[in-house]
Formats: C-alpha cells, sequence, structure tokens
C-alpha cells in the first residue's frame, strides 16, 4: 500500500505544525504528517497543569503552560486540509525516492512517497554517559525532564538538578511547586547557561542553590537517591535528582539513511537553510541541533516550509 503527497512531515510538535500550516497558507499540497504520539502538539502536549507556565508566547508577551500551547497548535493544524497520521512511527526513510516506510496500528506497514519530506523530529536531553561527568546508580529518583512534568503534589524530598539551561530552572520550578524542600542546581560551567531574565522569571517558585563547576557528580544510593557527591568532597543530601537540558537532536532516521551525522551532539551535516544537502530533505525545529523554544521551532518551521515551496518544484 502506497501513497504519494506534495510533502510530508515527520513529527506534530511546534516544529512540524509550523511547517504544514505555512504550506498551507502557501497553497501547497497534499501534505501529510506523520506523528508516533497518540496527540498533536509535541513535548508541550505532555504538560498537563497551570502550576508553573513554561511556554513564552513572544508574539503576546505572554507566558502559558504547555497544554495550551500545544492546544493552539492542534486547533491550528485542525484547520487545514492535512492529512495527520497519529500513533505511526516512521520505520526508514529512502532519501532517493522520498520514500517512507510507516507503521501505523490498524493499517500495519505502509508506504507514503512525496516530493519533499521535512523532519521535525525534536531533540532529546542526553544521557549521563553522553555528559561523561555523571556517575553513579540509576536508583529511583532519577528522571529526566519528560519524566517529571506532572508530578501532582507528590515531590516532597529534597531535590537536585544536573543542567542550567532554562529547563533546568524550569525543572527547580515545576519541582518545588510540587512539594519539594530545598533545590540545588549544579552544572559543569562556572555560571548558570541560562539568561539571567529567564532565571529570574522561574524565582517566584524556586530560588535554588548553585553549585558550579562540577566537573564530577555522583549519584548516592542503589533503590532510591541518597545523595549527589562531588569531586571536591562536597555533597548534596537529596531525595531526588532531574537531569535536564543539553539536547541531542532524533536525527537516528537520517543516520540511517545514511546521512552524515557529527559525533557527539549527533547533529546533521551538510544542512543549508534548512535543506539536507541537495536532496529533497528538510530539517526544521530542534532536531537541527537548536535548543529553542516551542515558539521559535514553531517559526523554524514555517522559514523550513518557505524554502521547501521555492525549492521543491512538483512532480
Amino acid at each position: 500500500m502506497s501513497e504519494h503527497v506534495r510533502v510530508a512531515i515527520v513529527g506534530a510538535g511546534p516544529a512540524g505544525v509550523g511547517a504544514a500550516v505555512k504550506l498551507c497558507e502557501m497553497g501547497v499540497g497534499p501534505i501529510a504528517v506523520i506523528e508516533r504520539e497518540k496527540v498533536i502538539g509535541g513535548i508541550p502536549a505532555r504538560y498537563t497543569s497551570d502550576d508553573v507556565p513554561t511556554y513564552v508566547m513572544w508574539t503576546r508577551g505572554r507566558v502559558i503552560p504547555g497544554y495550551r500551547f500545544a492546544d493552539r497548535l492542534r486547533k491550528e493544524l485542525e484547520g487545514t486540509d492535512v492529512a495527520v497520521h497519529l500513533g505511526s512511527m516512521v520505520a526508514s526513510v529512502d532519501p532517493e525516492t522520498r520514500t517512507l516506510t510507516v507503521v501505523s496500528p490498524g493499517r500495519g506497514v505502509w508506504q507514503l512517497t512525496a516530493d519533499a519530506i521535512v523532519f521535525a523530529t525534536g531533540a532529546r536531553e542526553s544521557s549521563r554517559s553522553e555528559r561523561g561527568w555523571i556517575y553513579g546508580h540509576r536508583p529511583a529518583g532519577v528522571h529526566f525532564t519528560t519524566n517529571m512534568l506532572d508530578f501532582g503534589g507528590s515531590a516532597s524530598a529534597d531535590a537536585a538538578i544536573i543542567g542550567s539551561e532554562v529547563m533546568g530552572y524550569a525543572a527547580a520550578a515545576k519541582l518545588r511547586r510540587a512539594g519539594a524542600g530545598r533545590v540545588t542546581v549544579t552544572d559543569d560551567a562556572a555560571r548558570p547557561r541560562s539568561w539571567l531574565p529567564k532565571r529570574l522569571f522561574f524565582y517566584r517558585w524556586a530560588r535554588p542553590a548553585w553549585v558550579g563547576r562540577a566537573r564530577c557528580a555522583t549519584v548516592r544510593g542503589s533503590r532510591r537517591v541518597e545523595g549527589l557527591e562531588f569531586a571536591d568532597g562536597s555533597s548534596a543530601d537529596v531525595g531526588q535528582v532531574a537531569i535536564t537540558g543539553v539536547l541531542v537532536p532524533n536525527s537516528e532516521l537520517l543516520a540511517e539513511a545514511g546521512f552524515e551525522i557529527e559525533p557527539g551532539m549527533r547533529r546533521v551535516r551538510d544542512v543549508t537553510d534548512y535543506r539536507l544537502d541537495a536532496s529533497g530533505i528538510f530539517l526544521a525545529g530542534n532536531v537541527l541541533g537548536l535548543s529553542c523554544s516551542g515558539q521559535w521551532a514553531y517559526w523554524t518551521g514555517k522559514w523550513a516550509a518557505a524554502r521547501v515551496a521555492k525549492l521543491t518544484p512538483a512532480r
């Protein structure tokens, strides 16, 4: 079973929705969006409460909760004639024929060909081993940001946040609001990586202690977190650890397709103006190796869509 569209978009997060909406505005179609989750919106859709708003609407001068931002994306996409395939996973991509092999529930394996493909697959937080300075076990109580989006008031222990980008301070606010006691932010940098005004926004919920130049951090405890030890002999007696930031592009599909990937940070090489090499494949959002907010990712999707419309004539 095979279908053909003018543009196929992989990912229905902010960048993917931005690309789809812009292409529709430019009269480009038909368009199909493939999303492995069952909802539109990407990471913002996983935020379920109003406790700490974290998504900046730069064009409106407001900060809103993730689920509200995801609702905006969903309504915008539903207002187009884009075919959206939720709960569907792209198993492989053939860059020469621009063919996606897709697995969908109730439909099985099928193929989608396109004149152009936009990858808006986002990024993930790098693991402890990828960072190279976090050691020890991984007992209960060690989380990544996506694992602790909604604690529901259950975070009662003191907490340590590894990573001082804005996501780290958002996590500190989230944990403090959920009931955590003392919160400490630590990083291997001398100063917090997040811009001061962004940190100040989250100070209304949490004013975490700062431990910089942490060249080595070891998680104590085998079954549950008992603390965090540093190379200088100091320690933080905490009951939970959140590992945040240092985003790594979700570039696995492109690597499997034979495109060159930078070692370590997994960025795709040979990308110019959102276009990969001289192919009909384009990238948008944090899969480019960026660490941008939701609305910025949305805009990169629109900018990539403009390049798609200009550089990819219909068959």
